[in-house]
């Protein structure tokens, strides 16, 4: 079969410098287009780019190269050797280089592979801000770390950021890290001045090990106790203990919190409490860790002359000081000029010669331990009704001033009368208002 070429037509250029020819041949009689040549455009370098475009000492620039009609792989394939102008060099593309001295440097790019060009660039570069990551630094597991940035001659508008090389990142200088798992960690550190245009970037390293275990702490104390009296516990801890520690005692019975490795406090009702020492450290929260005693507190034994109340509600008095812990809830007792009961703690002393409404839920007997008197007086408004109280722990006493005198007994109710015995308490009223006293 014998190929006759009938004509040529140039379709034009594919690309810079490129010709693509396409003839039409003839096989048996039919006409078939058929590409002759291609000239594909090379690959070219043009150029170094600089970011950012004017560098400061201590934070990095990025150069790379300017191509054109490069393909991705054209790319790839360049191999490059750089000079930076300060004695260093580097093979990437692109490649990232930190200069440590302010001045102009040639940047030079010798380039082979899939082209080949020299190529350079005057890069300047200014003094940056000088700082410091005072690291390294070491800790522990959930341990905070703070760490300080610091530097010589910095503007007043230095802000700090942090990367803590766990992709975690912060503001601020001061600033205080925690870290999630054991490891070497990288911890950079960047300054910039708005007002000036200047930054700085320093870096360090974080070591963080493995937390310790949480300290052991021992209590010792007693394990009994009587009500009124003073008792006293220590801590012992064992262990890694942070030098930071802060005890803190909580005792069950309401009342406020003690810190120390050794505090007293004095239960005021029986019942079993729990003792409680929290164990906390600012450095090290991993180490943070408590203990609990028990502890069973019986009622003081009677130290004064006794009274026996039947069980429900009885109007009791005694000498200033006298307690009825053993009431069911608080006290209540109605005063001259009085528009409401005012209540009382059933764990706190009375005031003599006052009367007071005290409930118990069975026969109930109370040691009269106060500091008693013979003699109670208080003047009482016209016709109001008013509590008094026997002020003696021992003695029987009167009434006097009074119009109308009222005791009360849970089984019998209220009952007129003019004397009032120990431990017992009165309503009172004087008609026309005066003294009313309660004595010998």
């Amino acid at each position: 079969m014998q190929r006759t070429t009938r004509w040529a037509a140039v379709l034009g250029a594919a690309a810079l410098g490129g010709v693509a020819v396409l003839a039409i041949a003839s096989f048996g009689g039919h006409a078939v287009p058929e590409v002759i040549a291609q000239n594909a455009p090379a690959c070219m370098v043009n150029g170094i780019t600089a970011n950012p475009a004017t560098g400061q000492t201590g934070i990095p620039t990025t150069f790379s190269l300017s191509t054109s009609n490069c393909t991705q792989t054209q790319t790839s394939a360049l191999v490059v050797v750089w000079s930076f102008g300060d004695g260093t060099t580097g093979t990437t593309n692109p490649v990232t280089h930190t200069y440590t001295q302010p001045g102009m440097y040639n940047v030079v790019a010798q380039v082979t592979g899939s082209a080949t060009a020299t190529v350079s660039l005057q890069y300047t570069v200014i003094q940056g801000l000088t700082i410091t990551t005072n690291g390294p630094y070491t800790g522990a597991v959930g341990q905070p770390i703070t760490m300080t940035a610091s530097g010589t001659s910095l503007p007043a508008d230095t802000v700090f950021s942090w990367n803590f090389g766990d992709s975690i990142t912060a503001n601020g200088n001061p600033v205080s890290h925690a870290y999630s798992t054991s490891g070497t960690y990288t911890v950079t550190v960047t300054a910039a001045s708005a007002s000036t245009g200047r930054a700085g970037m320093a870096t360090t390293t974080a070591t963080i090990g493995t937390a310790s275990p949480a300290p052991t702490l021992t209590i010792s104390g007693p394990t009994t106790a009587t009500a009124g009296q003073a008792v006293t516990y220590a801590v012992t801890p064992s262990g890694t203990v942070p030098s930071d520690f802060v005890y803190t005692w909580s005792f069950g019975d309401g009342t406020a919190s003690q810190t120390g490795t050794s505090v007293t406090h004095t239960f005021t009702n029986a019942g079993t409490f729990t003792v409680t020492v929290n164990a906390t450290s600012a450095s090290t929260p991993s180490a943070n860790t408590s203990a609990s005693t028990s502890v069973v507190v019986s009622q003081a034994a009677p130290t004064g002359p006794q009274v026996t109340y039947p069980a429900g509600w009885n109007i009791v008095g005694g000498p200033t000081g006298t307690t009825f812990p053993q009431a069911n809830g608080p006290l209540y007792t109605f005063q001259a000029g009085d528009a409401t009961y005012e209540s009382l703690a059933n764990n706190a002393g009375i005031v003599g010669g006052r009367g007071y409404w005290a409930f118990f839920t069975t026969s109930t007997t109370v040691s009269m331990n106060g500091a008693g008197t013979t003699s109670y007086s208080v003047t009482a408004p016209a016709g109001q009704w008013i509590m008094v109280g026997n002020p003696s722990a021992t003695q029987t006493l009167t009434v006097r001033g009074a119009d109308i005198v009222y005791t009360y007994d849970p089984g019998t109710g209220y009952t007129a009368t003019t004397t009032v015995g120990p431990g017992r308490g009165v309503w009172a009223v004087s008609l026309n208002g005066g003294t009313i006293t309660v004595g010998p």
